[in-house]
């Protein structure tokens, strides 16, 4: 901020994730001055009550999404990569229930049109993807039988766990 005295502001709108730094500079000695910062955190989507028009919840990379599926219904998801992701996990923990998890590039993924699965028994899912990954938008979908409640879904490029 560029306005003359002790009063000043600055907002920074819909900022990456990282460390920001903040540098405080007086043009004359000053003193009792307090630099505060008023952070909101980024609202992580619940997608038993979000879903979008589209019916397919955006994902945001590393952040923990919570899930409930319904008995007999399943919820869609999607996450975009401007860039090949190295490796790809993508986990479902926590959670009460059974769920299966389908994963594909390009297309929302079904049941029977999927390039990776994982159907083990209750609301623990993982899949890797490591080969021929390419820049785009992959799609995972939680299905369910008897319905799952309380899970968390979570999409990670090996990238960000390495940087971690």
């Amino acid at each position: 901020s560029a306005v003359p005295g002790t009063g000043q502001a600055v907002a920074v709108n819909n900022p990456d994730a990282g460390v920001y730094y903040v540098r405080l500079a007086g043009m004359m000695s000053f003193r009792n001055v307090r630099l505060t910062a008023e952070v909101t955190p980024h609202a992580t989507p619940n997608a038993a009550t979000a879903q979008p028009a589209d019916g397919v919840l955006a994902l945001t990379d590393g952040v923990a999404t919570p899930v409930d599926v319904p008995a007999a219904g399943q919820r869609q998801f999607k996450i975009y990569f401007d860039k090949a992701p190295q490796r790809l996990f993508i986990t479902t923990r926590d959670g009460a229930g059974d769920c299966r998890m389908y994963v594909r590039r390009s297309a929302p993924a079904t049941e029977k049109n999927f390039d990776a699965c994982s159907t083990n028994d209750g609301a623990r899912q993982t899949i890797v993807l490591v080969k021929d990954l390419t820049p785009g938008t992959y799609y995972v979908t939680l299905a369910s039988d008897a319905g799952c409640t309380g899970a968390k879904l979570l999409v990670e490029d090996f990238d960000v766990v390495a940087a971690k």
